[in-house]
C-alpha cells in the first residue's frame, strides 16, 4: 500500500478520535502528533518529548491502532519517533540544481527581544509535577488562539513557570510571523504610567494600540497587579480587545487567582474561563535530569554520586537545585579542581 493511502487513513483516524474525545483532550494528546511516514505494516508519528511518548502509549496507542485498523482492515503498527518542537525537520529535503554566481545564504534563527533564547521546548524538563502543563503548553504554541485562552501558570518561586511561557513565545515566534509580546506585571505597570503621564502627547493611544494589536501577549508574575485598581482597569479592556480578536493570552502567577487580593472581580473571571495550570516542586528522578542536563549544557562532568548528593538535599525548587549545581561548578573551574563529594 503506498504511503499516500496510510496518510489519508491516518488523518480521518485522526478526525475520528477528535469527534470521540472532544476539543480538550484532543489538543493535549493528539494534537502533539505529527505523520512522517509510512511502510507497507507501520507508520511513524513524531511526539514532543520521551515523557509524553511514555504517557500516550499507556493512555492512547492501543486506541489508535484499533481505530486504524478499524479504517485500514489491516493490524498497521503505530511507531511513536520522539521529534522536540524546537528540534527542525530532518527529512531529506528536494535536490536543489546549483545557479551560477548563487550566492550562499544562511537561515539566522529569529531571536526575540523580549524573550531568553534558553527559555525553550527542548530545554524544559518534563515530569509529573509539570507534566499536563507541559502537554498544553505544547498545545498551545502549535496552534495560538484556539483552545486554552488564557492560560495561567502559576505555582511558587522557581518552579519554572517563566520558562515554560516564554518556551511558548519563542515557538510562536520562531515558527509563524505572529507577533509576540513578552512583558514584566512591573515593566508593563511603568509603560502605563508613562502613558497617563503623556496623555497629551498620545501616548496612552501609543500604549493601548502596542497590548491590543498583538497576536499573543505574555505577563509575568500578575500577582503584582494587587491593590492596582487602574492598571487592572485597562488590563481587563485588553484581555477583552485580544480574546474577541482570537489572539491568545499567557500568564504566570505565584498563587492561584482565588488567592489574588484587591483584584478586580470581573478581572479574575476572565482568568477562570481559561486554563490554569499548578507548578509543583519536581520530584527526586526529575531533579536529577535538571541537574544532568544543566551539567551537560555547562560541558561539566558531574559523577551520579554527586548528582544524587544534590538532588536529595535541595528540593525546594528548581532555581535553588540550578543555582547550586552552578556554584559548584564555577568554583570547581576557578580552583582547577575536579568536582567530589
Amino acid at each position: 500500500m503506498a504511503e499516500w493511502d496510510y496518510k489519508l487513513f491516518w488523518d480521518e483516524t485522526i478526525n475520528q478520535l477528535r469527534a470521540e474525545l472532544g476539543e480538550g483532550e484532543f489538543t493535549i494528546w493528539l494534537s502533539n502528533l505529527d505523520y512522517i511516514r509510512a511502510t507497507e505494516t507501520d507508520i511513524t508519528v513524531s511526539v514532543p518529548s520521551v515523557f509524553f511518548q511514555e504517557k500516550f502509549r499507556t493512555k492512547y496507542h492501543k486506541r489508535l491502532e484499533e481505530k486504524m485498523r478499524e479504517l485500514t482492515g489491516k493490524g498497521i503498527s503505530v511507531v511513536l519517533e520522539v521529534i522536540p518542537l524546537n528540534q527542525p525537520d530532518e527529512s531529506p529535503a528536494p535536490e536543489k540544481i546549483p545557479v551560477a554566481n548563487e550566492k550562499k545564504t544562511e537561515t539566522m534563527p529569529r531571536v526575540h527581544p523580549q524573550l531568553r533564547e534558553d527559555y525553550t521546548f527542548d530545554k524544559y524538563i518534563i515530569g509529573e509535577n509539570n507534566n499536563f502543563a507541559a502537554n498544553a503548553a505544547h498545545a498551545i504554541a502549535r496552534n495560538p488562539g484556539t483552545s486554552y485562552n488564557p492560560f495561567l501558570i502559576y505555582g511558587g518561586v522557581g518552579m519554572g513557570k517563566t520558562h515554560l511561557m516564554q518556551a511558548i513565545g519563542n515557538y510562536v515566534y520562531e515558527n509563524s510571523d505572529n507577533k509576540v509580546i513578552c512583558i514584566t506585571s512591573e515593566d508593563f505597570l511603568n509603560e502605563y504610567l508613562e502613558g497617563i503621564a503623556g496623555i497629551a502627547q498620545g501616548k496612552m493611544n501609543a500604549f493601548k494600540n502596542k497590548f491590543r494589536f498583538t497576536d499573543m501577549l505574555l505577563i509575568d508574575d500578575i500577582q503584582f497587579f494587587q491593590d492596582k485598581p487602574g492598571v487592572q482597569e485597562e488590563l481587563f479592556h485588553t484581555f477583552n480587545a485580544l480574546l474577541n480578536a482570537k489572539k491568545h493570552l499567557v500568564f504566570t502567577c505565584d498563587r492561584p487567582p482565588s488567592e489574588l487580593k484587591k483584584f478586580s472581580e470581573r478581572l479574575l473571571s476572565r482568568f477562570e474561563q481559561g486554563l490554569k495550570v499548578d507548578l509543583q516542586p519536581p520530584r527526586y528522578e526529575v531533579r536529577c535530569a535538571i541537574l544532568k542536563f544543566t551539567a551537560e549544557n555547562r560541558g561539566a562532568s558531574i559523577s551520579d554520586n554527586v548528582i544524587d548528593l544534590i538532588a536529595k538535599n535541595i528540593s525546594s525548587n528548581i532555581r535553588d537545585l540550578i543555582g547550586a549545581l552552578n556554584t559548584l561548578i564555577s568554583y570547581t573551574e576557578l580552583m582547577n579542581q575536579p568536582v567530589t563529594l
